[in-house]
């Protein structure tokens, strides 16, 4: 699972109907590239298995070479019922500590969810935004 923006009042992630957290497991399950933000407070960090890398969280870390901070997204509201539209308020500001923090994903996506190319050479934003430098 990568390149996603997840935000909820209590983030979690199950497969198939059990949390991550509580499986001994979770197998080739890849969390990469994700921004979770919680918009209540966390007391723990998000059960993501063990292969976790370059996320932001907006709440208690877990996995290596983590982001903590606000993802500054332009305006966290859902605006619209088309795809693209519920999706704009969510786009990264221009000081979002996910400008950059991302990595390359092997046969990773070419357009982030607003159709926007994903760079090839240069530096990853998380999150399913990839702004215009």
């Amino acid at each position: 699972m990568y390149n996603n923006t997840i935000v909820a009042p209590d983030p979690s992630l199950v497969l198939e109907m059990t949390p991550l957290s509580a499986m001994f497991d979770p197998g080739d399950f890849e969390f990469v590239n994700n921004i979770v933000d919680a918009t209540s407070l966390q007391s723990s960090a998000l059960g993501c298995g063990d292969d976790s890398a370059n996320n932001l969280y907006y709440l208690p870390s877990s996995g290596t070479n983590t982001v903590v901070g606000n993802p500054d997204f332009t305006a966290p509201v859902v605006q619209g019922t088309k795809r693209t539209s519920m999706g704009k308020g969510f786009r990264v500001g221009r000081t979002s500590p996910a400008i950059g923090a991302g990595v390359p994903v092997g046969d990773g996506a070419t357009q982030d969810f607003f159709g926007d190319s994903v760079p090839v050479d240069a530096a990853l934003a998380i999150g399913f935004d990839q702004p215009r430098q």
